[in-house]
């Protein structure tokens, strides 16, 4: 489990105050700095026992509720910003990972065309796995293509034409005369 951090942001501190609203009620703003501690609001980090001190404050005067004691309003302030910053730190990783992908994707492109060997990844690896399935995807491509022509052309060629012969000579005897002269 990841260390508590010493301070949380203003933000989440924001929300610990309104009640997990969007908005900070602008009580509670004007009762911070009749405390004379509405830089809190405004700093990048609120420091745990910065924080404890406001929601006491804020308790006492009424602008904040008193069915949780200061301690769980900062660990649950604690876990919401150790959460924010697992995910930004997540979405970083994917960043990087993704620019890595890039990076050797362009160098393999460039070896490539100057006539070098690829690079052989281990296909137990992301990276690996990732290369594999997209040059399997492309061969399952060009199969399905080359199937797809050499069939359109089976079909092209297998149509029987119609046959050409005339139809045959009807027999006089069996016509009426229809005395046309």
């Amino acid at each position: 489990m990841p260390q508590a951090p010493e301070k949380i942001s203003k933000e989440v501190f924001k929300k610990t105050l309104s009640g997990n609203k969007n908005y900070l009620p602008q009580k509670v703003s004007r009762e911070l700095k009749a405390a004379k501690m509405s830089h809190l609001l405004y700093r990048q980090g609120v420091s745990k026992a910065q924080a404890i001190k406001a929601i006491k404050h804020l308790q006492e005067k009424g602008t904040v509720s008193k069915f949780k004691s200061p301690s769980q309003l900062w660990q649950k302030a604690d876990s919401s910003q150790r959460q924010m910053d697992q995910t930004a730190q997540a979405v970083e990783r994917e960043k990087h990972v993704q620019a890595n992908i890039a990076i050797d994707i362009t160098e393999e492109l460039a070896r490539e065309e100057s006539g070098k060997a690829k690079t052989n990844y281990n296909p137990k690896s992301a990276l690996g796995r990732y290369l594999v399935d997209e040059i399997k995807d492309e061969a399952g491509k060009r199969q399905q293509q080359a199937d797809d022509e050499l069939e359109k052309r089976k079909q092209m060629f297998s149509r029987k034409l119609p046959s050409q012969k005339k139809p045959p000579m009807a027999n006089s005897d069996k016509l009426k005369d229809l005395d046309i002269d």
